[in-house]
């Protein structure tokens, strides 16, 4: 036994270096049995003072030995641990399970997914041993070559450290609940059947009809998905199949999809690109349910069917046009999609539900076809800016049509344009808001920014409101209401502000008259510039200032009585009114910069006037004579310019500069009384 001690320190003088560290004498290494390793170990006695080389006999050897066993944590690790008794020795080999060549040595079995023979011939695939912390899972395509054609109910549910899943073509269902709650998830790879597809047997393959199913909740709260591809040969997807998934940006669908299930996208807040397929048929109840960022709705031509509530606080839909294949649209169906401005509807529609479009505040236009015979509770609940339906029908049609009481519940007016004719309903008049002067003894009256009256073509302003007189008409009271016809103004009116009537030149104006009252005093800036239609008006005495562009581009009007309290004319005030022709009363003093420009005006006798800014009769391009008195002192550059039909020029007596130039160029054949 020393011969071999001996050969074994000669030949493992490593492990007895480090076996010294440890005050071990003498290791004996003994190979026992497969799989167990004994060591022994004698201590070393106290030898400082020992110069003999025999052992103290008075101390007794203590040993030891080992026996080392592998051990499963049973939390993906092991470890070698000593069974003999009161060893205080510590673990060795702890680490993670090795399956690198299958089970691992401590015996724990390698994970796997587990297999089941199903009903159609193939396997049913679940979790099995799978860890919940598997990152990814590729699910095979057959296994002891029998297709794995479904995913168990539950299989991979609440696997929270699972990133990416491969699916085959041979998978021809998802049961329920089978990736639910796995939070990382954040690819789903379906291959294609024209990529892999091996269900000869089955019948299926890259030709395959074979029908892919998805079961209720299938990725449901997959918080971290951001993109899907439906595969093909699906034809519907039910229950919350991927509600709550909050990242989920892109979806695309097969164009074989006919229905979208209960809730099947609800809570995708995030959502804002899908493609609508075109056997798409129904749209079942809540399935878009909080999609807030979905933006358009695009169908196909075979949609029958939208369900209650589908498309609930869809935020970014901004407009849309229903197909005429649509025979049903649920009660709530666009409630709270704040943003959406227009809607419309084909002729197969028969009734509108209860609050379709509650609470859509940015709601302005609806069209209504003539095959619509009821409304329901609140369908345009607090909808304040619907101002217009386009109804496809005629009157008598509209008033047979079923109307709840409360149908524009929180909506004060609308105007209804059907085949033919308009009509108003509601109260038109609450449409105006009024506000009380500085002073608190009368109301400004102004109809800005609301749709409703823009639709509309009369106007009547009463005279007083809540016991108090109605005295001026606010600044750009009824600004680009290109459709208004008709106007009254009350007498007691004092003031009309800038641009109260203006229209913008993009828009074509029909207002022809308008009856300014006697009591006003005051026509503010631009007050009825851009009114192209506009032929009757009138001027009341007591208005001393004309001012700026108030008759602009009034291109239609061709006669108006400046009455003699009239002082001033400002700049461009009748500016391109092509047609105007103007007397000037003896009481008018001041011209302003190109006040006449483009009028139709032929002559003009200024002997009243005291003062004209720079190139006040520019631009009078009709004007064949004019006579200066003798306040004009001078003819500037511009004063004449464009007056290009001018033959006849008197001057005053005070005239002591004329630009030679520009008398030149005007072609005039008659000067009388040019001072020397």
């Amino acid at each position: 036994m020393c011969n071999e001690i001996s050969l074994f320190l000669k030949n493992n003088n490593k492990e007895v270096k480090e076996m010294k560290k440890r005050k071990c004498l003498m290791p004996l290494l003994i190979l026992v049995a497969p799989g167990m390793l004994l060591a022994s170990c004698v201590k070393e006695g106290n030898s400082s003072n020992n110069q003999s080389s025999t052992p103290d006999t008075s101390k007794s050897e203590q040993v030891h030995t080992h026996d080392y066993k592998w051990v499963d944590n049973g939390d993906g690790t092991h470890k070698q641990h000593c069974d003999g008794k009161g060893c205080t020795e510590a673990d060795i080999n702890v680490g993670e399970h090795d399956f690198s060549k299958g089970d691992c040595v401590c015996g724990a079995k390698k994970p796997a997914m587990s297999t089941d023979k199903n009903s159609d011939g193939g396997v049913t695939i679940s979790k099995g041993t799978l860890p919940s912390n598997t990152k990814a899972i590729e699910i095979p395509e057959e296994i002891d070559g029998a297709p794995v054609t479904e995913i168990a109910e539950n299989a991979f549910k609440d696997m929270v450290g699972l990133e990416s899943v491969k699916i085959p073509s041979s998978v021809t269902t998802i049961g329920n609940n089978a990736f639910s709650g796995c939070k990382s998830l954040k690819t789903v790879n379906f291959v294609e059947p024209e990529v892999r597809g091996r269900l000869s047997k089955l019948g299926a393959g890259p030709t395959s009809k074979v029908e892919i199913k998805f079961g209720d909740f299938a990725f449901a709260y997959c918080e971290n998905l951001e993109e899907i591809k439906i595969p093909k040969n699906v034809k519907t997807l039910g229950l919350s199949i991927f509600e709550g998934c909050v990242n989920l940006v892109s979806v695309e669908l097969p164009n074989t999809l006919t229905k979208i299930g209960l809730r099947c996208f609800a809570q995708n807040a995030k959502l804002e690109t899908i493609n609508w397929p075109e056997d798409l048929q129904v749209i079942d109840e809540q399935a878009f349910y909080g999609c807030f960022a979905l933006p358009s709705l695009n169908f196909g031509a075979k949609l029958t069917n939208i369900k209650r509530g589908a498309f609930i606080d869809c935020k970014a839909i901004k407009s849309f046009a229903l197909p005429t294949t649509i025979v049903e649209v649920g009660k709530e169906a666009f409630m709270g999609c704040s943003n959406l401005t227009e809607a419309g509807f084909g002729n197969g529609i028969t009734s509108l539900e209860e609050a379709t479009f509650a609470g859509c505040e940015s709601l302005e236009t609806v069209r209504i076809p003539v095959s619509v015979t009821s409304f329901g509770d609140r369908l345009f609940g607090s909808c304040a800016k619907l101002g217009l339906i386009r109804y496809t029908g005629k009157k008598a049609d509209w008033d047979k049509i079923k109307k709840s009481p409360t149908w524009r519940e929180g909506v004060e007016s609308i105007v209804v344009r059907g085949d033919g004719s308009m009509w108003e309903v509601g109260d038109y008049t609450s449409g105006l808001k009024y506000t009380l002067n500085e002073a608190g003894t009368g109301w400004i009256v102004t109809g800005e920014g609301n749709s409703v009256l823009k639709q509309l073509k009369t106007i009547n302003i009463e005279p007083t409101h809540e016991g108090k007189p109605v005295l001026e008409i606010g600044a750009y009271a009824f600004y680009n209401f290109p459709l208004l016809e008709k106007v009254i103004i009350p007498e007691g009116v004092i003031t009309i502000g800038s641009e109260a009537f203006r229209c913008e030149r993009n828009n074509t104006t029909v207002l022809k008259t308008i009856r300014v009252p006697s009591t006003v005093r005051e026509i503010g800036y631009g007050a009825f510039w851009g009114l192209t239609a506009l032929t009757d008006v009138s001027i009341p005495a007591g208005v001393k200032i004309i001012q700026s562009h108030v008759f602009d581009t009034c291109t239609s009007l061709e006669t108006l009585t400046i009455p003699n309290t009239v002082e001033e004319i400002w700049t461009s005030a009748f500016q391109y009114s092509e047609k105007l022709v103007l007397e000037l009363p003896s009481s008018v003093k001041k011209l302003g910069k190109w006040c006449l420009q483009g009028t139709a005006i032929k002559s003009l006798d200024l002997n009243n006037i005291e003062e004209y800014d720079e190139g006040a009769f520019g631009g009078t391009s009709k004007l064949e004579s004019i006579t200066f008195n003798d306040n004009a002192v001078e003819v500037r550059a511009s004063d004449l310019y464009g007056c290009y039909n001018l033959t006849d020029v008197t001057f005053g007596n005070l005239m002591a500069t004329v630009r030679k130039k520009r008398l030149c160029v005007l072609h005039i054949l008659r000067i009388h009384h040019l001072p020397k």
